[in-house]
């Protein structure tokens, strides 16, 4: 089978003008390729399809297709987005189909949902039979959805925050506001308590110093006002003294006279027996 397959390959070289060994070589380097993509040696089978392209210059799609599956499956999305890229607008509707649901799959990765979900409709419509494609469009769009759903909850949950933020700094502030109030309050309280007490005890001061330098004005002062009263009671006592005094006189002589004349009359109404005196 091998020996017709490459006795056609010959013939038909030789129909287009292809030479037979040139053939055989670019088969070779295919085999080499497709030999080491399926035992995973991808960087082998990178370089031997960059050969064909570059040296031999093969211009097959499949080969371009097949090295950007290489970096994929290594994990270089770069490259492979590259090579991708290359062929999302191949002629042939089934390769570009498997590059544009490649590059949704790479952008999904990598969260730009919007941008894969444009790459799976374009795999769709270049192939409309393409499942993986389909079902790679309806994964994105949920996870888009739920993106979406995501990103407003946190914008919610951040003016949430920002608001209670605000309402804290407000709250805060009214209170350091109001702790300084009652600080300047109290301080001015104090600073009147302290005044009035100064004020106090230099009323005081000054009241005592004019005690002490008027003390004996005050009591002349004193004096003389009570002086008119206290002259004319002294003055009532002196002239009911002087009359008690003349009228107990009057009595002491008057009972003295009324002894003398009792005595008299005595003396006339009993002689003595003798010239001694009674006594």
């Amino acid at each position: 089978m091998r020996i017709v397959l490459f006795c056609l390959l010959l013939t038909s070289a030789k129909v287009f003008g292809i030479d037979p060994g040139e053939l055989a070589r670019i088969n070779r380097y295919k085999s080499y390729a497709q030999e080491a993509y399926e035992n995973e040696n991808y960087a082998d089978a990178i370089a031997s399809y960059n050969f064909l392209i570059d040296s031999l210059g093969v211009d097959d799609p499949k080969i371009r297709l097949n090295i950007a599956h290489c970096y994929y499956r290594m994990g270089d999305m770069t490259n492979a987005a590259s090579n991708y890229s290359y062929l999302d607008e191949a002629n042939d509707k089934k390769i570009a189909s498997i590059a544009n649901q490649q590059l949704g799959l790479i952008k999904a990765k990598n969260k730009k949902y919007e941008n894969a979900l444009e790459n799976f409709k374009e795999a769709i419509k270049n192939n409309p039979a393409n499942e993986d494609a389909r079902k790679g469009y309806e994964v994105v769009k949920k996870l888009l959805e739920d993106q979406k759903k995501n990103e407003e909850q946190q914008d919610k949950n951040k003016q949430e925050k920002q608001k209670d933020q605000q309402q804290q700094d407000q709250q805060q502030n009214q209170d350091q506001q109001n702790q300084q109030d009652q600080e300047q309050n109290k301080d001015q309280e104090n600073q009147q308590d302290q005044q009035n007490k100064d004020k106090e005890e230099k009323d005081k001061e000054q009241t005592d110093e004019q005690n002490m330098d008027k003390p004996q004005d005050s009591k002349n002062t004193e004096e003389k006002q009570s002086d008119p009263k206290e002259q004319k009671m002294e003055q009532q006592m002196s002239e009911i003294d002087k009359e008690r005094a003349e009228m107990i006189l009057r009595a002491m002589e008057e009972q003295e006279k009324q002894y003398y004349q009792q005595l008299k009359k005595k003396s006339k109404n009993q002689l003595p027996k003798s010239n001694k005196p009674d006594w």
